[in-house]
C-alpha cells in the first residue's frame, strides 16, 4: 500500500487488541488501540482513521452509541462492530448507523477480517476517486463560464489598447503605458485559461509527440533551476537534485508541455516543503506497459488531512499567496493522459508523488511538428460581418478592420445575422459562439447553407480549444480566441483567403 490505512481498535479486552494490532500491523495496517470509549474518543479527534472496529459492550459507553460519537467527529470513518455475545436484536442494533458497514462475532477470523478490510479500502479508494473526478466537473463547469465572460472583458480592453497604439504610435509616452496595460490584459488572460485547464478532461491526441520521460524530467530541472539553485544559493539556502533513479529510456506519448508542467509543479511543491533546503529525488520504473515515476522529497511532510486534499482544486497550506491550483492541475494531466497520481507522506520525512504514465510501445520516430512561417497577404476591401453579443467588442472589431480597408457590418444576435448574411454577400463573417436564443452553431449552419458561402471565422471567449467539428453544416475556416491579438486575426484572415 502506497499509504497505509489507519485503524483503530476499540475494545476492553487488552490482550484482543495486542493480537490484531500485530497481526493487521504484519500486514501493512496502521493500529492504534483503546480499551474504552473516552480513548478512542480522544484518538479521533487527534487521528482520523479509515475503519474502526468497535467493542459492542464497552464499561463506558455502549459501542454503538460509541460509533455515533466518532462518526459525528470523523464522517469519513467506517465501523466494524464485534462482540462476543451475538444476538439478532443486537445484531440489528449495531447496524443501524449508515457508517457501520459490518458485525463481526469473536473469536475473530482474522483472514476474513483481512478480507473485509481490503474490500472496504478498495470501495473507499474508488469513492474517493469518483468525488475527485465530481469536483474537477463541477469546478471546471463554473470555471469555463467565468472564463468566457473574463475573456470577453479582457478582449474589449485589449482591442482598444491596440487602437490606441496604432493611432497614437509616436507618442512614446503613452505606447509605454499602453504596453504595460497590454501586458496585464495577457497576464489576465494566462490566468484565464489556467482557470478552466486544471479541470479540463479532453484529450486532443492531434497534439501528442513521442517523448522520453526522463528528458522531460530533465528539461523540467532545469527550467526551475533559477529557484532551486541560483535564488536559494543566493539565500544561503541548499538543495540537491538527485536523478540516478531514472533508469532507461521510457517514451510516452503526450503533450510535452503539460508533462513539463506536471514535474514543475510537483518540484515547485516540494521546494515550498523544505524552506530550509532539502533533498529531492527522481526515479523511474518500467512495468506492465507502463513508467512509474517517483520523485521524493525531504520535507516537513503532509499531515493526513492535507493528503487527502492535496489534489483538491484550490486547496492550500500557502495562504494568502498559494492560489492551490497546482496539485489540482497535476491531477488534471495526468488524468487527461490516461495517468494516475499518488502522494505517500509522513510527518517529518518528507513526500512522494508517484506518477503512472502509459509507456509508448511503436517504434516510429518521434513526431515533430514543424512550424512554417507564413507570410501575411492583403485582403483589403473584404465585406464582413461581425457577430457577437457585446457590443463593446461589435464596436472595437467594425473600428480595426474598417481602419483596415474592409466594409464592416455589426449585429448582436444571431438572428439577425442569420437574415443578413441571408439577402447579402458576405466576404467573412466573424462569429461569437454562445450568445442569447441564437447560438453560433445556428448562424454557423445557415451559412454552410448559403450558395455562395462566405469564409467563416469563430471568435469565442471559452478558454477550451472547440472540438473538430465533423458535421459538414459547421464548417468552420479559423478559429480566434478571446482576448484577439490584431496580427494574428490578419494572419488568420489572409490564410483563409490565401487558400493556407
Amino acid at each position: 500500500m502506497n499509504t497505509k490505512t489507519s485503524i483503530l481498535v476499540v475494545d476492553d479486552n487488552k490482550e484482543l487488541c495486542d493480537s490484531i494490532k500485530e497481526y493487521l500491523e504484519h500486514e501493512g495496517y496502521a493500529i492504534g488501540c483503546a480499551n474504552s470509549g473516552n480513548d478512542a474518543i480522544s484518538m479521533v479527534h487527534s487521528i482520523g482513521y479509515d475503519i474502526a472496529l468497535v467493542d459492542i459492550g464497552l464499561p463506558d459507553i455502549q459501542g454503538s452509541d460509541l460509533v455515533v460519537k466518532l462518526a459525528e467527529i470523523s464522517p469519513s470513518t467506517d465501523f466494524i462492530h464485534i462482540t462476543a455475545h451475538a444476538t439478532l436484536d443486537s445484531a440489528i442494533e449495531a447496524v443501524r448507523h449508515e457508517q457501520v458497514v459490518s458485525y463481526e462475532t469473536k473469536p475473530l477470523d482474522m483472514n476474513h477480517l483481512l478480507a473485509l478490510l481490503n474490500q472496504i479500502m478498495k470501495r473507499k479508494k474508488m469513492e474517493e476517486a469518483l468525488l475527485q473526478s465530481d469536483k474537477l466537473k463541477s469546478i471546471g463547469t463554473i470555471s469555463a463560464g467565468i472564463s468566457h465572460e473574463f475573456n470577453n472583458i479582457l478582449a474589449v480592453i485589449s482591442g482598444n489598447v491596440q487602437l490606441m497604439m496604432r493611432a497614437y504610435k509616436d507618442n512614446g509616452e503613452l505606447v509605454n503605458a499602453l504596453n504595460i496595460i497590454m501586458k496585464a490584459t495577457n497576464d489576465g488572460a494566462e490566468i484565464s485559461n489556467k482557470m478552466y485547464d486544471f479541470a479540463k478532461t479532453e484529450v486532443d491526441i492531434k497534439e501528442y509527440v513521442t517523448d522520453d520521460v526522463g528528458v522531460l524530467i530533465q528539461q523540467s530541472i532545469e527550467f526551475t533551476m533559477p529557484r532551486w539553485k541560483n535564488m536559494a544559493q543566493a539565500n544561503g539556502i541548499s538543495y540537491h537534485i538527485d536523478i540516478d533513479g531514472i533508469r532507461g529510456e521510457s517514451e510516452v506519448r503526450c503533450n510535452s508541455t503539460e508533462i513539463r508542467e506536471a514535474f514543475v509543479n510537483i518540484i515547485n511543491n516540494a521546494l515550498d516543503a523544505m524552506p530550509e533546503g532539502g533533498k529531492i529525488s527522481f526515479s523511474t520504473l518500467n512495468k506492465d506497459g507502463h513508467v512509474f515515476i517517483k520523485v521524493t522529497d525531504t520535507g516537513k511532510g503532509m499531515i493526513e488531512d492535507v493528503r487527502e486534499k492535496v489534489f483538491d482544486p484550490f486547496f492550500t497550506t500557502r495562504r494568502p499567496e498559494g492560489t492551490g491550483l497546482g496539485m489540482s492541475i497535476v491531477y488534471s494531466i495526468l488524468s487527461r493522459h490516461n495517468g494516475k497520481i499518488n502522494v505517500k507522506s509522513e510527518i517529518g520525512k518528507g513526500s512522494t508523488f508517484t506518477l503512472q504514465l502509459p509507456i509508448y510501445t511503436r517504434a516510429d520516430a518521434k513526431i515533430k511538428i514543424s512550424e512554417i512561417e507564413l507570410v501575411p497577404k492583403s485582403n483589403n476591401g473584404l465585406h464582413i460581418l461581425v457577430v457577437d453579443d457585446e457590443e463593446p467588442i461589435c464596436d472595437v472589431l467594425d473600428k480595426f478592420l474598417s481602419k483596415e480597408g474592409h466594409m464592416v457590418r455589426t449585429v448582436d444576435n444571431g438572428a439577425e445575422a442569420i437574415i443578413l448574411a441571408g439577402v447579402s454577400d458576405y466576404d467573412l463573417v466573424l462569429c461569437d459562439m454562445v450568445m442569447p436564443e441564437v447560438f453560433g452553431y445556428d448562424v454557423i449552419r445557415a451559412l454552410n447553407d448559403l450558395e455562395r458561402r462566405p469564409k467563416i471565422g469563430i471568435i469565442t471567449g471559452w478558454g477550451e480549444k472547440l472540438k473538430p467539428i465533423e458535421d459538414e453544416n459547421i464548417k468552420v475556416d479559423f478559429i480566434l480566441k478571446k482576448p484577439f491579438d490584431f496580427s494574428e486575426m490578419m494572419r488568420l484572415i489572409d490564410n483563409a483567403f490565401s487558400g493556407i
